[in-house]
């Protein structure tokens, strides 16, 4: 499965409350002009712990699950 992004980049961006400070559209789609659309297979991984990540993620469409190592010496979650 792919994920798709169904939304031009400037409405996801407008969507996004952490980017609802830009004043105006040609704030805003001088903006966007610097995004990348980004499609991702379902199960795929766009990061790991520890690996330098160069790249902000912003989700249009679909989910994004996080999953962390749990620290040595914890219980498992299976316990």
């Amino acid at each position: 499965l792919w994920l798709f992004i169904l939304v031009p980049v400037q409405q996801a961006i407008t969507d996004s409350a952490i980017f609802s400070h830009i004043p105006s559209d040609e704030a805003l789609e001088a903006f966007a002009k610097h995004f990348n659309v980004l499609r991702f297979r379902a199960g795929e991984t766009l990061a790991e712990v520890g690996a330098v990540c160069d790249k902000f993620y912003l989700v249009a469409d679909g989910e994004v699950a996080l999953r962390l190592p749990l620290p040595a010496g914890s219980p498992s979650q299976s316990d």
